[in-house]
């Protein structure tokens, strides 16, 4: 059974060109991502640190006494220990950041894996005669391809987790549903607010959409046999919700700006007890170079602690995340490219695969 879209074809043909952008995307310049990890991450603090050496060398030059003023700063014990509490607290964050970038990556793997799981039970169970109504959607590049819309929900879900790790705003139409209208005017209802309730988050609203997708698909059938589907989600929202926990956690205010006051301390001590008195305008790159090897590591670290922010076509990082979002995408739509299953309908001797593979066709949504 065939249908037309009431949708408008510029709406159609914008969904389906950005459909082309995600699933196109630029290949990371790796080198143009250290230069900025460098720029933002080490820069800040090399220039600073060059800075208060510029101004002690001058003030120890240029004011008379300054030399004795710097030498009663001189408390190697207190130095030492301020050095070493530090070292140990810009470690331990350093480590907690590269972990958190390894977990977020992790589950975005779980994640991508569970959805892959929801479409591959469903399509097997359409192979086996079960009922789903495909639909066919242009591709941005003048052909068409064949999925369904639980493929379209899933593939969403994968993009609306990094952009809300990202903390951008999401835009529906720019999503894998926003390409069937029964999907996008669902899921708009499901996230604006409504009889004095608050809209759902983008997440739930698509977990909820898969949910009533299954419960259409397995309409007449035993409910035990669709278990497995609700397992997967039980791992799908399971994984979103140790990914928004890792990348939202944020330790105490304190905590966080006494760490920079404290190295601020030591850096401008050492400069005043020691490079400065001892190496003068050498201090300028000695003192850079300390800078560099310790606090810069630790905050290029900060800049990979949440990897979902990181640009896929600018990172010196893999860009896995959003390599999973757009494999996950592809795989989804792979699946349910073919309504017939390939084994079961070469079959000799059997009913034409039509009659055995439960399908209907759509041109678009409805």
């Amino acid at each position: 059974m065939y249908s037309t879209v009431a949708t408008s074809d510029d709406v159609v043909m914008r969904a389906a060109s950005m459909r082309v952008k995600r699933l196109n995307k630029q290949s990371n310049n790796w080198v143009g991502g250290i230069l900025m990890d460098l720029v933002i991450g080490a820069g800040p603090w090399v220039v600073g640190m060059v800075a208060v050496c510029w101004i002690l060398i001058t003030v120890y030059d240029t004011v008379d006494d300054a030399a004795a003023t710097f030498a009663k700063l001189n408390a190697p014990v207190a130095i030492g220990a301020i050095s070493t509490f530090a070292s140990f607290l810009l470690v331990n964050k350093q480590s907690t950041n590269l972990a958190n970038n390894a977990k977020i990556v992790g589950e975005f793997g779980n994640l991508s894996g569970s959805l892959i799981n929801i479409c591959l039970f469903l399509k097997s169970q359409i192979s086996s005669g079960k009922t789903v109504e495909f639909i066919t959607l242009p591709d941005g590049k003048g052909a068409l391809f064949q999925t369904t819309r639980i493929g379209l929900v899933c593939s969403s879900i994968m993009y609306i987790i990094k952009y809300t790790g990202r903390g951008t705003k999401i835009f529906a139409e720019g999503l894998p549903l926003g390409q069937d209208s029964r999907l996008l005017k669902a899921y708009n209802g499901l996230v604006t607010r409504s009889n004095g309730a608050p809209g759902m988050s983008p997440f739930a609203a698509c977990v909820l959409l898969v949910g009533e997708l299954v419960d259409e698909f397995q309409i007449g059938e035993k409910a035990s046999e669709y278990a497995v589907l609700f397992g997967q989600l039980n791992a799908v929202t399971a994984a979103e919700g140790s990914i928004g926990g890792t990348a939202g956690y944020s330790p105490p205010y304190l905590m966080k700006y006494l760490l920079g006051f404290l190295y601020t301390l030591y850096l401008v001590l050492i400069a005043a007890t020691d490079l400065v008195p001892n190496n003068r305008w050498n201090s300028l790159w000695i003192g850079s170079i300390l800078a560099f090897c310790t606090i810069s590591f630790y905050q290029i670290s900060e800049r990979y602690g949440n990897p979902m922010k990181l640009r896929s076509n600018r990172s010196g990082q893999k860009p896995m995340v959003s390599i999973a979002c757009v494999d996950t995408e592809i795989a989804i739509t792979s699946i349910f490219a073919r309504a017939q299953s390939t084994l079961l309908g070469d079959t000799s001797g059997m009913l034409s695969t039509a009659a055995h593979s439960g399908m209907r066709f759509t041109i678009a949504g409805r």
